[in-house]
């Protein structure tokens, strides 16, 4: 939407079709992404939609009221379309889409079963804590009980964890036509506990961040000694830090990953 140049007078207004949004919105809906469609549904259905100005004819002139009540609307749709689209990126905190983005990140893993999250899960296996929000960094705490989960689930969650998140935010905070504008880093540190079986390890960390600028995007997993030995188990320890270390391999040797390292604190002892 631009002002119309009016000698003074009160501004007024024109509106167009951003087709680059206009495409991938068509995109996401041929995804059948809960966003849009979502969108779709409240234009179509809430009278605080239906009584709105909301001509995008390019000839159509918008008093100044008209447009601050397009602007609202269209922002509120927007959100609801972004938060499930990987093809629209977020350079600002600051911004309905960004803001309902990243609250549905942090709620999603209460809001649903576990067990359509994480294998070997119970529903109250999680607790989430946020240590900062505002325009120059996001960082929250999850700590996840996986005690009950068995080897390959272990292996799966993880695997989870790097294509469902830390993949998920670099494309969304990827770069872009403006990303010069983007000022903020997203961090997030995992903390998994682990059945006792695994008697050398206390737990699992992961600690991944996506920068802002020139700095690389980085994904830390670390082995955490307990000081205990793996009596009777090493075979099953073994296999746990050698899936991981398979699983991780691929994002360690391509730098388009960023920085992506494994750490195991055992190996440190013995030297």
């Amino acid at each position: 939407m631009k002002a119309i140049d009016d000698d003074g007078e009160i501004a007024t207004y024109k509106a167009s079709v951003q087709e680059k949004y206009k495409f991938k919105y068509m995109l996401s809906l041929e995804a059948f992404a809960h966003g849009v469609i979502s969108s779709i549904i409240i234009y179509k259905k809430l009278n605080y939609f239906k009584e709105t100005d909301n001509n995008s004819d390019a000839n159509y002139i918008f008093q100044e009221e008209d447009a601050r009540q397009f602007y609202i609307r269209r922002d509120i749709l927007r959100a609801m379309a972004s938060h499930t689209c990987q093809d629209i990126y977020h350079i600002d905190v600051a911004t309905f889409p960004m803001l309902l983005f990243v609250c549905d990140e942090l709620q999603e893993w209460g809001r649903k079963s576990w067990k359509s999250m994480y294998k070997g899960v119970t529903n109250n296996a999680v607790r989430l804590s946020i240590e900062t929000f505002n325009s120059d960094k996001i960082e929250y705490e999850e700590e996840i009980d996986m005690s009950n989960a068995g080897n390959q689930q272990l292996v799966d969650n993880i695997e989870r964890i790097l294509s469902h998140q830390y993949m998920l935010y670099q494309t969304t905070f990827r770069d872009g036509q403006y990303t010069a504008r983007r000022k903020f880093d997203f961090k997030k540190h995992i903390h998994i506990k682990i059945s006792e079986e695994y008697k050398s390890i206390k737990q699992i960390d992961i600690d991944f961040s996506i920068n802002h600028g020139s700095d690389d995007n980085t994904f830390l997993l670390s082995i955490r000694n307990s000081g205990n030995t793996d009596k009777g188990k090493k075979s099953k320890v073994k296999y746990l830090t050698e899936s991981l270390s398979e699983l991780l391999k691929p994002y360690i040797e391509n730098r388009k990953y960023g920085v992506c390292e494994m750490k195991d604190d055992r190996e440190e002892v013995k030297e």
